[in-house]
């Protein structure tokens, strides 16, 4: 792993630190709304080809390579991700000018403590997102979202919004690769850092 340094808004960063912070921003991208890492983009495999969508980074464990998402249990993307886990997310900040390309693997958590620790966290206006009669994708005759009338205009009780809970489901992302590229009219730069599932980690600079 080199020492060399970059020079990101006049403050030389060598890989080691440039590693931190991209951690550092995906903590602060789940913790503010509008922080541009707030939400993602998940590209995955499907039996038809390939899908992508946008989520929002819901948590983050830098000591483990792993964030989170949620989503309905009930979606499409969930059965697809069962079957196929190997996945490629991508975050771009405009404003800090950085994006991430990362490969990681994904898993469904339903039930589990994982998912009811989520679960508890969730707000009761997010809770209602899982209260719809219909699961997502499918076709229907007139639109809307099909949340029940009663919880129309208002947000759940906290003992209402538990009938959405058997539709809520976990999505934990393990990285094994970020690749980190800084935009810069002064010239590009970018990196490489790759995880193994022994904790090894390696990292290189690489020509945007």
């Amino acid at each position: 792993m080199g020492q060399q340094h970059t020079i990101i808004g006049k403050i030389p960063y060598t890989l080691p630190e440039i590693e931190k912070e991209i951690w550092k921003s995906l903590v602060q991208g789940a913790e503010r709304g509008r922080d541009g890492f707030h939400t993602f983009v998940i590209g995955n495999q499907t039996d038809d080809g390939v899908d992508q969508r946008t989520v929002v980074l819901r948590g983050v464990e830098p000591g483990e390579n792993i964030i989170f998402c949620h989503s309905d249990a009930r979606s499409p993307k969930v059965q697809d991700l069962k079957k196929y886990p190997k996945v490629s997310l991508l975050f771009y900040d405009a404003m800090r000018k950085f994006q991430l390309r990362i490969q990681a693997i994904a898993r469904v958590h339903e039930s589990d403590f994982l998912a009811d620790k989520h679960w508890m966290r969730t707000r009761l206006s997010s809770r209602k997102c899982y209260l719809t009669t219909l699961p997502p994708g499918i076709f229907v005759e007139t639109p809307g979202d099909n949340i029940p009338d009663e919880f129309q205009g208002r947000d759940p009780y906290l003992e209402e919004s538990e009938q959405g809970k058997a539709h809520f489901a976990l999505i934990s992302f393990r990285i094994t690769r970020i690749d980190w590229l800084y935009l810069s009219s002064q010239g590009h730069r970018r990196a490489l850092f790759q995880y193994d599932e022994m904790g090894g980690f390696e990292a290189n600079w690489i020509n945007p």
